[in-house]
């Protein structure tokens, strides 16, 4: 269902909700802090104090959303697939590079937007300065250039160079905490995947940008 203007307008009192909470207590953050390193990398850009508050408030999301949204599709992923559930049984050596590849895949930030600091060219693409630009990771992700038979869930691919933490000074800062609760995850349910199937098929949101199932109804037999 696409949000409607009312929850457009919900959206954007939370967010300058959160902002009045978190700017007090970024600028006041003690050394050491994750908070004083968000704002003093933004001091040494000459950000201003709304760059500050914006990741803030986006480590305050990525900590609870996005891994809320990778484990819900992670558990459905193993309800689906009994196949890969039943090699990960016999094989237990495999959840590292399982973990991985469900990254690959279903992976719960589908891209992020950039705005271009200077004229450059892609390929053979000329992008002008101040464009907005969608960089898609599922769309690298799949790349046939990158991934062999790359629509197939392999759960021992290797190397698996996806893109679903970014790259580069951006890349994501909970990235090992992400892989951790998703292996903590998987070891607790493996035991009980059998008896779980779907009660409807799966119901995405309308998110561009995220890879979010709107409901995950389980039955237990």
């Amino acid at each position: 269902m696409a949000p409607t203007e009312a929850d457009r307008m919900r959206g954007r009192f939370a967010q300058q909700t959160m902002g009045r909470w978190l700017a007090p207590r970024v600028l006041a953050a003690p050394e050491g802090s994750l908070a004083a390193a968000v704002r003093d990398i933004a001091a040494g850009r000459n950000d201003d104090g709304r760059m500050v508050v914006g990741w803030a408030a986006m480590l305050v999301y990525s900590g609870s959303t996005t891994i809320r949204d990778f484990l819900v599709n992670v558990v459905a992923l193993l309800v689906d697939r009994p196949d890969v559930a039943a090699r990960l049984a016999a094989e237990p050596a495999i959840l590292g590079t399982m973990v991985e590849e469900c990254l690959r895949l279903e992976g719960p930030v589908r891209g992020t937007g950039r705005v271009a600091a200077a004229d450059v060219v892609i390929g053979e693409t000329g992008i002008p300065a101040g464009s907005v630009l969608h960089l898609m990771f599922d769309h690298a992700n799949r790349d046939p250039e990158r991934f062999s038979d790359p629509d197939v869930f392999d759960p021992v691919r290797s190397p698996n160079p996806h893109l679903s933490f970014g790259h580069g000074n951006t890349f994501c800062l909970g990235a090992h905490l992400a892989r951790l609760e998703t292996r903590a995850l998987i070891l607790r349910i493996l035991p009980h995947l059998h008896r779980l199937r779907r009660t409807h098929p799966p119901i995405w949101t309308s998110v561009r940008l995220l890879r979010e199932q709107a409901r995950l109804t389980l039955s237990c037999h």
